[in-house]
C-alpha cells in the first residue's frame, strides 16, 4: 500500500510538471531543438534498455498516397545544387496532405559529378535519397514540410532510418510541430549521408 501511494504521488507530480511546462498558451506551435543521438527501433537489437522506441509518422490514407514522386539532379563539386519536390493528395478524411522539400548540396560536398535522386516515401512522412551509401564531405541541407498528419506529438523528431532498423536523430536549425493541424515543418537538417530519412516519435 505504501509503495502504491509513492507511485501515485510520483505520477501526479509528473503530470503536474507536464501541465505547467506545456500549457502557457492554447495549442501553440511547438519548436523543438534537436541534437544528434542514437536510438533503437522495435526491430533493432536492443543494446541499451533505456533507448527510446521510435515509431515513424505514417502518411494518411487517400487517393495518390502511393504515387511515386521523385526528382533527380546532377551534383558537381564546383557549385551548389538544389532539388525541390512537392506533391499533394486528398486524404480519406477530405483534407489535403502536402509534402514539400528543398534539398541543397553545397559546392565541394562531392569529389566528382554524380546524379542524386530524392523520392518521397509512400508509407511514412519521409524521403529516400540515392545513390545509397553516398557520404558528403560537407553536409547537405534539407527543408521538409508535411501537412495533414494524424499522429503528431511534441515528441516528433527527424531521423535517419538505417537498413537494419536503427534510427539516428538528425539535428536541424528549426522543427515546428502543430499537432492540431497535422503540420510538421523542418528547416536546415544536416544530411551527411544517404539513404532514408523520416519523421518519427
Amino acid at each position: 500500500m505504501k509503495n502504491r501511494k509513492i507511485v501515485l504521488a510520483g505520477l501526479a507530480a509528473l503530470v503536474a510538471l507536464l501541465v505547467l511546462a506545456g500549457c502557457e498558451q492554447a495549442n501553440p506551435p511547438t519548436a523543438i531543438s534537436t541534437s544528434d543521438m542514437q536510438v533503437q527501433s522495435r526491430q533493432g537489437v536492443v543494446s541499451n534498455l533505456l533507448a527510446p522506441i521510435v515509431n515513424l509518422i505514417p502518411l494518411p490514407r487517400g487517393d495518390g498516397k502511393n504515387t511515386v514522386v521523385s526528382k533527380s539532379a546532377l551534383v558537381t563539386p564546383w557549385s551548389n545544387t538544389t532539388i525541390t519536390l512537392e506533391s499533394s493528395y486528398r486524404t480519406v478524411l477530405g483534407t489535403t496532405c502536402t509534402r514539400s522539400l528543398s534539398f541543397t548540396v553545397p559546392a565541394g560536398a562531392v569529389d566528382r559529378p554524380l546524379v542524386v535522386t530524392a523520392t518521397l516515401d509512400t508509407a511514412d512522412a519521409g524521403v529516400n535519397f540515392k545513390p545509397e551509401g553516398l557520404v558528403f564531405r560537407t553536409p547537405a541541407r534539407l527543408d521538409f514540410k508535411v501537412s495533414s498528419l494524424l499522429s503528431l506529438t511534441w515528441l516528433t523528431a527527424f531521423y535517419y532510418v538505417s537498413d537494419d532498423g536503427n534510427f539516428e536523430r538528425i539535428s536541424c536549425a528549426n522543427l515546428t510541430v502543430v499537432p492540431v493541424l497535422g503540420i510538421v515543418d523542418m528547416k536546415g537538417a544536416a544530411i551527411a549521408h544517404f539513404s532514408r530519412y523520416a519523421f518519427g516519435r
